[in-house]
């Protein structure tokens, strides 16, 4: 059986840089620096991209019993609404800011469904 390479990923001890290595029985065959935030977020955004186009897709809908990694009271921007819906932006501590794109439908069943249940919950 072939070896397999592992990704080594490590932060600066400046906590500014992220330097990515390709490891095969402890020798680094190759590296990468990712000098800023910036390049980092590119290289999230491409793997994003990949991990889409799997053929194991993410699932449409969520387990029984989900098992998600929660962040708690994000940020949020509520742009103007335009003739394709109402786009909200949540801030991911570790995504950055993501949008969702809501039509006037389902941004009323949200609203909805979230006062009612402040409200059941008082």
């Amino acid at each position: 059986m072939a070896d397999v390479a592992q990704l080594r990923i490590t932060l600066a001890e400046s906590r500014d840089s992220v330097t990515l290595e390709v490891v095969l029985n402890d020798e680094v065959k190759a590296y990468c620096m990712l000098t800023d935030a910036e390049q980092l977020d590119k290289f999230i955004n491409i793997l994003g991209a990949i991990r889409e186009r799997m053929n194991d897709r993410i699932p449409e809908s969520l387990d029984p019993i989900p098992r998600l990694r929660v962040t708690h009271y994000p940020n949020w921007w509520l742009f103007d609404p335009t003739d394709k819906g109402q786009t909200l932006a949540l801030r991911h501590p570790q995504f950055g800011w993501l949008g969702f794109l809501f039509s006037r439908d389902v941004g009323k069943v949200v609203a909805e469904l979230l006062l009612r249940s402040h409200i059941s919950t008082k």
